[in-house]
């Protein structure tokens, strides 16, 4: 790249940083004339014997640059022994190396090249489809630890996963998990989207979803960008061009609310309270026609809080009014609470009388939450 930057003197080194930022053109730019970085990979790939090449283009679709044992037994198909038998292939060949921390890693630009492969769509589907529930069933697990009092299997469904593996007993080793596998995480749901798998979306946003309440982890920074890339896509499940069932129907407005009701929630974080109120709201049409009642009662709680920005305290207050009513029929102690709260302090800043009313249920025995625990000490 020196010596293409030297024989180009109009080259100035932004326009070099976006030519390699695109992954589409990144190989094909790392070549002086005739010699070329993709050249020598194809070289070596057409060395392997059938089934290490079938390995190493599987793992950099699907997995990316960084998996566990776990997880690559999950891409590849196989029990955990086996799938270290021929990782330990692929590290002799070079195309692999082991961290300290039991964790393996392809070369980002290994990972673009065998994307860039042929290789059979269904299999590698199949492959990504394992791997999101091998994530998911993890994912589940710290979900309720981070949630605690909230069934998890209501928030990201009660269907049969993998066993999650490790067991994540509290809320730190829940962080440590988030930290660690993050960006696998992160990487097979842009995987999704990038490959148009369109029968993962469901899955992808559920963990995403699991997700969100580790927003502020290191291993997260990419969540909201890919949380975007997916809602757009989730967007069109909702107008099928053919004959479709009343099951399906309701699984395509099922993805569509999640996604909307995730990027209601981007939303918030960024302080986008115009987009929140957008974003909630479709949010809501879609929950109430697909029946999740889980996403219905957080998107009204999120079109509170954008109505309480703008100081529509009274729609405010429906809002979170029917929130808190939906999480009492779900048994959702925490969101119950919350949505009480914030009615409470809309009606407070209304001037509504009878606002320590309002509060008491939240605060009382009956809470479940132990909020005095988390008080500071005097």
């Amino acid at each position: 790249m020196a010596s293409r930057l030297t024989a180009r003197p109009h080259w100035t080194l932004r326009s070099i940083v976006d030519r390699l930022d695109d992954e589409r053109r990144r190989l094909t730019e790392l070549r002086a004339g005739p010699l070329a970085v993709e050249a020598v990979f194809e070289v070596v790939h057409r060395q392997f014997v059938p089934p290490l090449a079938h390995d190493f283009v599987l793992l950099a679709s699907v997995a990316g640059t960084e998996f566990t044992l776990r997880e690559a037994a999950a891409v590849l198909g196989v029990d955990e022994d086996v799938a270290e038998a021929r990782l330990d292939a692929l590290i002799d060949a070079c195309l692999l190396e082991e961290t300290f921390t039991r964790r393996f890693r392809i070369h980002e630009l290994l990972v673009l090249f065998g994307r860039g492969l042929q290789r059979d769509q269904a299999e590698e589907t199949a492959a990504l489809d394992r791997l999101l529930s091998q994530l998911l069933a993890t994912a589940r697990t710290a979900f309720a630890c981070a949630a605690s009092g909230d069934p998890a299997g209501d928030v990201l469904g009660w269907r049969r996963l993998p066993d999650p593996g490790p067991p994540i007993t509290d809320l730190r080793s829940a962080r440590d998990w988030v930290s660690r596998t993050g960006h696998t995480v992160l990487a097979a749901c842009a995987r999704v989207a990038e490959l148009g798998a369109a029968g993962l979306l469901g899955t992808a946003i559920d963990l995403l979803l699991a997700m969100g309440l580790f927003a502020a982890e290191p291993g997260m920074r990419r969540l909201d960008a890919i949380t975007r890339t997916l809602a757009e896509a989730a967007a069109d499940t909702r107008a099928p061009t053919g004959p479709i069932s009343g099951r399906c129907r309701r699984a395509r407005f099922r993805t569509a609310g999640r996604a909307e009701f995730l990027h209601s929630t981007i939303a918030l974080r960024t302080g986008t309270y115009a987009d929140v109120e957008v974003h909630a709201q479709r949010a809501v049409t879609a929950a109430t026609v697909s029946g999740d009642r889980v996403i219905l009662q957080q998107a009204l709680s999120n079109r509170g809080l954008a109505a309480h920005q703008r100081h529509d305290y009274p729609f405010a207050i429906r809002c979170f009014d029917r929130s808190a009513e939906l999480a009492r029929r779900l048994g959702h102690h925490s969101g119950e609470a919350t949505s009480r709260l914030n009615a409470a302090h809309a009606r407070l800043r209304s001037g509504a009388e009878l606002v320590l009313a309002a509060c008491e249920p939240p605060l009382g025995d009956d809470c479940h939450l132990r909020f005095a625990e988390r008080l500071p000490q005097r």
